[in-house]
């Protein structure tokens, strides 16, 4: 066999087995149609789910449905996990403000809680507004998916109202909590200096 062959058939080699080397395996996310036209959205981008920006708070909601079901629809369902991101929001906030994670509660006292933020924020989160929505439609594990984005903001006044009302609903819930409550209030307080 000549050189020439040799190179001919070594380049050929490594050719296909480039090509071979670039076709994704069947866990790769290969998207396949998207709603926007340039880079994703610099908020996608975010690794949080929820963060302040000036005077609003904004929530980042995803949701994945079957390839075959309507993109509306997806979008509703992000839409409506809003509602879970700011409870869980809030919840976490009281529990911080208040150290109710430290103070002991048990389990079905910390279920009562949460009951409470639910109940309590039906109705009250006021303010949502969708700022942005996006959907990548992909297939993953020979998988068609459909990726529903969508982001939120409310603000800050809006946010604090919530998170005041439901304080008090938490409040209300459990006489334990309460009390709590009332006992770091009362250690705060009194361990501020006298003027």
């Amino acid at each position: 066999m000549h050189m020439k062959n040799k190179v001919i058939i070594g380049i050929g080699f490594l050719v296909l087995n480039g090509c071979a080397n670039m076709v994704p395996t069947a866990m790769t996310k290969v998207i396949i149609d998207k709603s926007y036209s340039s880079g994703r959205p610099d908020w996608m981008e975010n690794q949080k789910d929820s963060w302040e920006e000036k005077e609003s708070v904004y929530f980042k909601t995803t949701y994945t449905i079957r390839g075959d079901q309507r993109v509306n629809a997806c979008y509703d369902l992000a839409r409506l996990s809003v509602h879970e991101s700011v409870l869980a929001e809030v919840k976490s906030d009281i529990r911080a403000e208040n150290n109710l994670a430290s103070e002991g509660l048990s389990e079905n006292e910390d279920q009562m809680i949460t009951k409470s933020l639910t109940e309590s924020l039906k109705g009250i989160i006021s303010g949502l507004n969708v700022q942005s929505k996006v959907f990548e439609r992909y297939v993953i594990n020979h998988t068609e998916r459909i990726d529903c984005s969508v982001l939120t903001s409310m603000k800050k006044t809006d946010y604090e109202k919530a998170k005041r009302n439901s304080a008090q609903a938490v409040l209300s819930v459990h006489a334990k909590v309460a009390e709590v409550v009332r006992e770091k209030q009362q250690r705060f307080f009194a361990s501020e200096p006298e003027e």
